[in-house]
């Protein structure tokens, strides 16, 4: 899935569950900023932001980082739960170290 389909995966989501992007940049703890230019597939989703949509939308982190394109769908029920955890603790990260990590979740899921 690339940036503009997880674009229109993420406006889909806001949509059903009724939230603004203002609404929504709060509940997941970012930028309005960050979330418009998601959205318009601007941006790049990080496991940091993808821990923070999954917050915001109420949904595993899992599913966010399939439909993101950092896991394989047939993979995200192995996502154990201490790399889970770990994405919780990216913040403050440098995006690039952030996309490192995205890389050797997957790559530890794959196996």
């Amino acid at each position: 899935m690339g940036k503009l389909e997880f674009s229109a995966w993420l406006e889909e989501q806001l949509r059903e569950n009724h939230l603004s992007v203002k609404s929504f940049a709060e509940k997941a703890g970012l930028a309005r900023s960050t979330v418009s230019k998601i959205l318009k597939g601007q941006r790049e989703v990080t496991a940091y932001t993808a821990a923070c949509i999954a917050k915001g939308l109420g949904v595993s982190k899992a599913l966010v980082l399939e439909k993101a394109g950092l896991i394989e769908e047939s993979k995200k029920e192995k996502l154990h739960p201490l790399l889970e955890s770990a994405l919780d603790k990216v913040s403050s990260l440098p995006q690039d170290k952030q996309r490192l990590l995205a890389k050797i979740i997957q790559i530890l899921a794959e196996n």
